[in-house]
């Protein structure tokens, strides 16, 4: 079988020769897979390791299988077609004996129409990358602080050490408090750098976090065209990436499902300046449109 052959992983299998036994030795070609891969699959092939599980794609009409809970019961629903006169007829229904069950294309829409809420507008991009960078800067901020807090520190301690031998050499400084000094010191110096060598590393600087963010802006401004124009793989990853949790049709309906944080402050910027929008509208409609009676000045025709 050739998927046995151990020169897919730069593997060259030899004989049993006399006294020697057969073995592998490594080949001067370049490898397909990796060593650990080829072993793995030999397990499994060898019954010794059960074959990972592949992920089922939910067909074009059932986007949402997978994600959805039963309003009922709270058990995840199916997805599947019946047949009618002609056409195929596709639901969301449950398993149990609850018999809840609703049109695909119903809960699709319904799905669609809440997207649209999130999607990310002109007017809205400048706040919500505004937000996006502070809340970053604010959260890496503080072990930034630290961390410089804690080498000058380390560096201070060390001159502490270098400046309490200079006096033991002169003789301003006995042996006991130089030790003292110096025990206390070293103790306090291997303390910090403990915390330095844990703590974590600020991998993405502020300015490649703003470069991926304007990327992201492009893709969050045209969410529903993506999910519109893709297949079903993409739209589960649209799905997946908004809602952390399961749903129900009626979290849709009511505008109750849970969604991710980005996605909770784009709807939360876009309300605010709609509003904000909206106010300043009903101001101008408040305006009088009839000139007022004539006072002090002549009436205006």
């Amino acid at each position: 079988m050739a998927i046995r052959n151990p020169m897919y992983c730069g593997k060259i299998f030899i004989e049993k020769y006399k006294d020697e036994d057969c073995h592998l030795v490594k080949g001067l070609h370049e490898p397909l897979i990796t060593e650990t891969m080829y072993y793995e699959v030999q397990d499994i092939l060898d019954g010794k390791k059960r074959k990972s599980k592949l992920t089922i794609m939910s067909p074009s009409m059932l986007p949402l299988r997978g994600f959805l809970n039963c309003n009922r019961c709270n058990r995840v629903l199916c997805g599947s077609a019946s047949k009618g006169r002609g056409n195929y007829y596709y639901y969301y229904h449950c398993s149990s004996k609850c018999g809840y069950r609703k049109k695909a294309e119903e809960i699709n829409k319904a799905f669609v129409d809440e997207l649209k809420l999130y999607i990310l507008n002109d007017e809205s991009k400048e706040f919500f990358k505004t937000a996006i960078m502070d809340a970053y800067i604010d959260a890496t901020k503080g072990e930034t602080k630290d961390k410089t807090n804690w080498i000058v520190e380390i560096t201070e301690l060390g001159n502490r050490i270098t400046k309490a031998r200079e006096l033991l050499l002169t003789g301003d400084l006995d042996g006991s408090d130089y030790k003292t000094i110096k025990t206390e010191s070293e103790h306090r110096i291997a303390v910090l750098e403990a915390k330095l060598s844990e703590a974590p590393v600020v991998a993405v600087s502020p300015a490649e976090v703003e470069r991926l963010l304007d990327k992201a802006i492009v893709k969050l401004t045209q969410i529903d065209v993506i999910y519109s124009n893709h297949d079903t793989y993409v739209q589960r990853e649209v799905i997946g990436s908004m809602y952390p949790e399961k749903f129900t049709f009626e979290n849709l309906q009511h505008r109750t499902a849970n969604v991710d944080f980005l996605f909770q402050l784009i709807y939360q910027i876009n309300s605010t300046l709609r509003e904000k929008k909206r106010r300043a509208s009903d101001r101008k409609t408040c305006l009088p449109i009839v000139a007022p009676e004539a006072g002090l000045e002549p009436a205006t025709l």
